[in-house]
């Protein structure tokens, strides 16, 4: 405040604009610039992992279009047993070979768990089905 002439004796303020307060952020009690820092922060911190990501499931992607050919020349005789076992450990092997680098992904590596025992299941069903249409 910067107070006036003395007015009849008295000295009377004159209010002025005060200095601009600076900013701050009511949730965490600091200044905006520090927030937004650690804003910047947190979504690096965020961001770096989705691209990991992206970029894993993309080499993913050209991974099972790649099985997907390979799977598809697996064949076997549902009669014969040994022909059965073959082409389940050719599945199981194919499988593993090409989500090798993938195991410790947390999102792909039980993928290609999931991949093989719908494979089997799915040879183990046709053997059955097999079986039944020659009764």
């Amino acid at each position: 405040m910067i107070y006036s002439k003395l007015l009849n004796g008295f000295s009377v303020p004159i209010h002025t604009a005060s200095p601009p307060e600076r900013r701050i952020n009511a949730r965490s009690g600091m200044p905006h610039a520090l927030f937004e820092t650690r804003m910047s922060d947190m979504e690096s911190r965020i961001v770096a992992p989705l691209d990991a990501l992206r970029t894993q499931l993309q080499q993913a992607e050209s991974v099972l279009k790649t099985l997907d050919t390979e799977l598809a020349g697996i064949t076997c005789d549902p009669a014969e047993p040994r022909s059965i076992k073959l082409a389940i450990s050719q599945i199981i092997e194919a499988i593993d070979t090409r989500f090798e680098h993938f195991k410790s992904n947390p999102v792909l590596g039980p993928l290609a768990e999931k991949l093989k025992a719908q494979y089997v299941e799915n040879i183990r069903s046709q053997v059955a089905e097999a079986a039944a249409s020659q009764r």
